[in-house]
């Protein structure tokens, strides 16, 4: 959401304007591919993507399809299937995929054998009269492999764009979804799951879009093959293929397998995505209480259980593998040992005829059938899935309430008519109740009520987000938003503010004057340009809420709704908002505004009192104050009313030296894949002890197989031999079929065995590689926070992630496979003819080169392809956090075409890498072709037997084959190991100091047994380089169980302060606390002796017992407790989990001054001698707030308190008030003496003072009584 209606410019792609000729030679390529030889290929080498991939023609063809599916559905009663909506798009593209390769696999695969025959045959005979056919056969097979390269790497780089396709048109499906999911339905599905669904599980359409047409093709092409088979040796023939078609059985119920375990696995990667996401949203808290370990601890249990599930995918997996590994063998070993047993005279040319049939059929049946199998179970899963989250009940499904204000007559208005609604459909209890509305005249009008009352919900069922059961709401006129937490995306502060509409710079203007951000956009050195992190990290509270204010400001509309916009602001700045903003330039519209502020109520046109869910009681203030009704329970009297004026502080200061630009984008690797990385991935395998183990199997394993290959040679030739001398000698044979049944079954028991073992390994390397990397994250300074955004980390930890789980150790195994079958077949090769390694090392040496080249453009676009998918997530995330807001300015048209720009410059990446993977292997093959060729031409000019001619052939095919897949596969491996390297990279980030600390340096149990707190020239930046500070020299001493308020105008560093206790920040200068120096003991040491109330609440989606105790120290009587203490027992016990109660993910089925409840019966529960409100009653009603106050005075009177002022009443009864401005301390004393103060500046004084001269006296009374009762102590 970094730049809304900002498309990035890029020159169309070759590929659109190449040619017929240029397409198969892949000739409009080999430009990117030289170009990727000298420089490094970044964002400016991209190329549009195809007409036909881009997202917005796809999104149209795919969402009409869909609402075609869903039309026809619904007429039958049924649910619509995502397969048809694909097949409605894609069919006739798919149609023609399968026929194209129907001809390739039944008619280029099949013919080589048939002409390897009439080779073999004239080698066998030595008959002149053949010589004619062996030349044509040989010009035959030639063609056959020439054609075969020519059309599959075109037709194959087709299939994989096919893929894509589907894989970008569901996607826009997903986000479209998503920007129609309704805040109910929002809280049962996680943006894990929905991140999961758009990294991996869309991901699943690629793969199966390849191999999809070999679960028909290949039966067809076995027909045909088994024919020519028995034509060569009879019913033996049935006897191979009748193994390879007895597995298909086994493959279809180990693919049914897979589909069952990998919904299982995503199951649980869901959760773990989840609570990766909650984790770094709440990470800044999570560090304040020390509970790195306890998440860690979760994190690790949740991702063994996902482990778990994905290692019996990969023994499964495993078996798959061998099976294709060896099908063929056993086979080829089944036919002939039948052909033989069965008393017939085995030769050169049925034994290697008959093997390259088989070989053919291993391509198809044995290595792509079951992987197709295995596809398709995976994209069902996949499909699934998805269609789980479609088939949820979107926004605008209830038909009572407005769907779309109407604006066609001359007045606007809301009405709400007997309005029932609640969030969950199954609850018994209503969420609002009764409501009845009418407001028909530009007015202003207030909703006031305790926490929980309802208020926010009355604006959520305004914006069709809660679900009515009853009653009507009626709106007519064009309405904008401002919701109660702010919600900023990653940006500047203008196209925050704009957000998607047409500059206007005179009303920007005039918004920017009346919001009060006039101040800030001086302070800052780029202005209203800075860019602000992801929810706006980067800003103080006050910072955001004003920015978002002027969004909805700036947005003209009919209708208002600010949700309590002025809690988190000083009381000057408030009372500007209040009288600039809502009173002024909003006096001809109807503003609604949900606010704790009473002081204001007397300029309301109308008051609504909400309390438990209904409205009791509404008019102006002095109908309610003469009504009778216990409007007490907001305030006693005016004098009251003054007394309560807030006064909000900031949280962080941005002073415009602190605002330095930090480059927030992600950071790439360049070249190929150093070894570090290899040592990096083996080490977490167990060690090169463990690895060497394992490559003893797979050496046994091939010195097995290629002695069964040499040995099939030297049986046709002793065969040949016998039969020339008419002795075939019964006991001979039965030695020969021993021999041969022994090496084939010992290369399958080794398969089986180095396959099993090789996954667990993998699964352990996996694992070690996620904790590693969570570890550096947990470990990491919030400087990597703020310039990260959550997206970026998330794509860490379920793309990459995913690819080192599913993919890294099947390619691994594969290399080590084709390296030792390569290794074999030269050592079989050169028995037979030594002149053969010339041509072999020169193929490979060509091959090197070319792979050289291949590998350091791959690895660029690889790696641009993983930064150009992190936007995507991101955006994702921010879209799902803002929903309310994006749906009330009705701006999902313009998000959507956003979040298309991010897919088409992700597509760009992927498909120049897939175009580079697809030349690379064209341009091996056409090298194999020729070596192919050169090896055939070979024996017009030597002496060899039948049995030599046709055991070269058919390895120098299998060579090719097996060499030039081994370098696309060593290229595909070095292309995951980016994945390692982007996970090894997050391990080490730049760490915090240790957790715990040094023997000799550790606090007692009982530290700090005072609360003693001492500042020495204590500095603090947000930035390493310490250039920037936003608290400077700071010197000051709190006593023993003193309160101390901190107070300040915006950007003083009040809440820098808090940071600096807790050591968030980089620190120059000493903090002691009990005469013990922080910055020589452990964090854990030091955080979790400081108990600390935030101003931002942060609960976790698991059970209230794990969100208040996640350590399980405390008994569940203590726990109890502490619910007392703040309000909530009742609450929770009167649900029927009680203190195993679900909190959703945000705490989202919490009020925000709930979760702030929570968080202060946190600090009671750690009893520690330290405690610090940093604006913890910002977004809470009087009475909670009294609550709070009352709380904190009776359990931490013993205690040090450290409060962040937001309500100056509450920190007039302090021992000290230490008032900063621009970082320093200007005055620091009791409330009393700053009041008294007789030297200028009198900060503290002009505080009060622009609190209403009313509000002043009354807290100086309280000031003075306090202190003469201190006095008389």
């Amino acid at each position: 959401m970094e730049s809304l209606n900002s498309k990035k410019q890029l020159p169309p792609s070759p590929r659109e304007k190449a040619n017929l000729i240029s397409y198969i030679t892949f000739a409009w390529a080999i430009p990117i591919f030289l170009k990727g030889r000298n420089q490094t290929i970044g964002d400016d080498d991209l190329f549009q993507p195809l007409n036909e991939q881009k997202a917005s023609g796809l999104a149209n063809k795919i969402k009409d399809s869909w609402n075609k599916e869903e039309e026809k559905c619904r007429k039958d009663n049924k649910k619509p299937w995502l397969v048809s909506v694909l097949r409605r798009v894609f069919g006739y593209e798919v149609l023609f995929q399968g026929l194209f390769l129907l001809f390739i696999e039944c008619g280029l695969k099949i013919l080589p054998p048939i002409f390897l025959n009439q080779i073999i045959k004239y080698h066998e005979n030595k008959d002149k009269e053949s010589e004619a056919v062996m030349y044509w056969s040989t010009f035959g097979i030639t063609l056959c492999i020439f054609f075969n390269v020519i059309i599959m790497h075109a037709f194959n780089l087709s299939n994989l764009n096919l893929g894509l396709k589907m894989r970008i048109a569901v996607s826009t499906l997903i986000y479209d979804k998503c920007l129609q999911l309704s805040k109910s339905s929002l809280a049962n599905v996680s943006l894990g799951k929905i991140v999961n669904l758009l990294s991996s599980d869309v991901g699943r359409f690629d793969s199966t879009a390849f191999g999809f047409h070999y679960l028909w093709v290949g039966p067809i092409q076995t027909i045909f093959v088994t024919y020519l088979i028995y034509n060569e040796i009879g019913w033996s023939a049935f006897g191979g293929v009748a193994l390879i078609l007895l597995m298909i059985p086994l493959q279809l119920f180990l693919g049914k397998t897979t589909a069952m375990l990998r919904m299982k696995t995503a199951l649980r990667t869901d959760k773990r995505i989840k609570l990766m996401n909650e984790i770094i949203q709440g990470i800044q808290t999570i560090k304040m209480y020390a509970w790195e370990k306890p998440m860690a601890a979760l994190i690790s249990q949740t991702r063994g259980k996902e482990i778990r599930m994905i290692r019996f995918v990969s023994w499964i997996k495993g078996i798959t593998l061998s099976l294709m590994l060896f099908s063929s063998r056993v086979s080829i070993f089944t036919s002939l040992i039948l052909f033989a047993i069965l008393g017939n005279l085995l030769t050169a040319q049925k034994a290697f005829v008959v093997t390259a049939y088989y070989n053919v059929l291993r391509q198809t049946m044995v290595i792509m059938y079951p992987l197709a199998i295995n596809n398709v179970a995976e994209c069902r899963v996949a499909i699934q899935r998805i269609q789980q989250l479609l088939f949820i009940t979107d926004t605008n499904n209830n038909e009572k309430q407005n769907k779309c204000p109407k604006i066609s007559s001359a007045s606007t208005y809301i009405k709400m008519r007997k309005v029932f609604a609640k969030w969950n459909s199954q609850s018994p209890e209503m969420t609002l109740t009764d409501i009845n509305i009418d407001i028909s005249s530009p007015s202003l009008n207030i909703v006031v009520g305790r926490v929980g009352s309802g208020k926010s919900n009355m604006i959520q069922a305004i914006l069709n987000e809660l679900p009515i059961e009853t009653g009507e709401i009626d709106v007519n006129g064009k309405i904008s938003y401002a919701s109660q937490v702010p919600w900023l995306f990653s940006g500047s502060v203008k196209q925050n503010i704009v957000f998607g509409l047409p500059f206007d710079k005179n009303r920007y203007n005039s918004v920017i004057k009346a919001c009060s951000l006039s101040r800030d956009f001086e302070l800052w050195t780029d202005g209203d340009e800075t860019i602000v992190g992801e929810r706006g990290m980067s800003l103080s509270g006050g910072q955001k809420a004003r920015i978002s204010l002027a969004r909805a400001v700036y947005r003209e509309a009919d209708i208002y709704l600010l949700d309590d916009q002025l809690s988190a602001v000083d009381s000057h700045v408030q009372k500007h908002l209040f009288e600039n903003c809502i009173k002024d330039f909003l006096k001809d519209k109807i503003v609604i505004l949900v606010t704790h502020q009473l002081q204001y109520l007397p300029f309301a046109d109308q008051i609504f009192l909400f309390e438990n869910g209904k409205i009791l009681a509404k008019g102006n203030f002095e109908t309610l104050k003469n009504s009778g009704l216990d409007f007490t329970i907001e305030e006693n009297n005016d004098t009251e009313i003054l007394k309560r004026q807030i006064s909000k502080e900031v949280e962080k200061p941005l002073q415009k030296e602190e605002n330095k630009k930090v480059d927030r984008s992600e950071k790439r690797a360049e070249g190929s894949i150093g070894w570090k990385i290899y040592n990096e991935y083996f080490q977490a395998t167990g060690g090169y002890l463990v690895m060497s183990f394992i490559m003893v199997f797979f050496v046994i394993a091939q010195l097995m197989a290629s002695a069964s290959d040499y040995f099939v040679s030297y049986w046709v030739s002793k065969e040949s031999q016998r039969d020339n001398e008419n002795q075939l000698v019964v006991y001979d044979r039965n030695v020969d079929i021993y021999i041969f049944s022994a090496l084939t079954f010992a290369t399958v028991l080794l398969t089986f065995g180095r396959s099993f073992m090789f996954f667990n390994v993998a699964m352990q390397a996996s694992r070690r590689l996620h904790d590693a990397m969570f570890n550096g994250i947990s470990r990491a300074k919030m400087f990597f926070f703020n310039t990260n955004p959550s997206g970026r980390i998330l794509n860490r930890f379920s793309k990459d992630l995913n690819q080192i789980d599913e993919m890294l150790p099947f390619t691994l195994i594969d290399v080590f496979q084709i390296l030792f079958s390569f290794l074999g077949t030269i050592g079989v090769l050169a028995v037979v003819n030594q002149f053969y390694l010339i041509p072999t090392f020169i193929l490979f040496f060509i091959f090197y080169q070319i792979r050289q080249v291949y590998i350091k453009i791959s690895l660029d676009v690889k790696r641009l392809s993983s930064t150009t998918s992190s936007p995507v997530f991101s955006y994702l995330s921010e879209t799902l956090t803002g929903l309310s807001i994006i749906r009330a300015y009705k701006l999902e048209d313009q998000l959507k075409s956003e979040f298309f720009n991010h897919l088409d410059l992700n597509t760009s990446s992927h498909y120049i890498w897939l175009a580079m993977t697809r030349t690379f292997a064209f341009w091996l093959d056409m090298c194999c072709f020729i070596y192919i060729a050169i090896v055939i031409i070979s024996f017009f000019f030597t002496n060899s037997t039948s049995g030599n001619v046709g055991l070269a052939i058919t390895q120098a095919m299998s060579l090719t084959n097996m060499v030039q897949l081994g370098m696309r596969q060593s290229a595909v491996l070095e292309n995951l190991m980016t994945a390692v390297e982007r996970v090894v990279e997050y391990q080490t980030v730049d760490p915090e100091p240790a957790f715990e600390s040094e023997n000799d340096k550790k606090p007692p149990k009982e530290w700090p047994e005072k609360g003693q707190v001492k500042f020495e020239k204590l500095s603090l930046s947000y930035f390493p380089d310490m250039k920037e500070k936003v608290l400077k020299e700071l010197e000051f001493e709190i006593n023993p169980q003193e309160k101390i308020g901190i107070c300040g105008r915006t950007g003083a560093g009040k809440s820098s302060i808090i940071n600096a206790l807790f050591r968030l920040s980089y620190l120059d200068g000493k903090i002691e606390i009990d005469l013990r120096d922080t910055a020589k003991m452990g964090l854990h040491d030091l955080r979790s002796k400081i108990s600390i109330i935030p101003q931002e609440p942060v609960l976790f989606s698991n059970s209230m017992r794990y969100n208040l105790d996640p350590f399980n120290e405390y008994s569940d009587e203590k726990l109890w407790s502490a619910l007392e203490e703040v309000n909530l027992k009742k609450m929770i016990k009167e649900t029927p989990a009680g203190l195993n109660m679900a909190i959703a993910e945000g705490g989202t089925n919490l009020s925000v001054g709930e979760r702030q409840l929570v968080c202060l019966a946190r600090a009671i529960l750690r009893e520690n001698k330290i405690i610090v409100m940093d604006e913890a009653t910002a977004n809470v009603d009087l009475e909670t707030d009294e609550l709070i106050q009352k709380t904190i005075r009776q359990k931490f009177k013993n205690c040090t308190l450290i409060m962040i002022a937001h309500r100056l009443n509450s920190v007039m009864d302090s021992d000290r008030i230490l008032v900063m401005d621009a970082g320093k301390c200007v005055e620091f004393g009791s409330p009393y003496e700053l009041l008294n103060k007789t030297e200028e500046p009198k900060y503290f004084y002009e505080m009060l003072q622009n609190t209403g001269k009313g509000n002043f006296e009354s807290l100086k009374k309280i000031a003075e009584e306090n202190h003469l009762i201190k006095k008389m102590k």
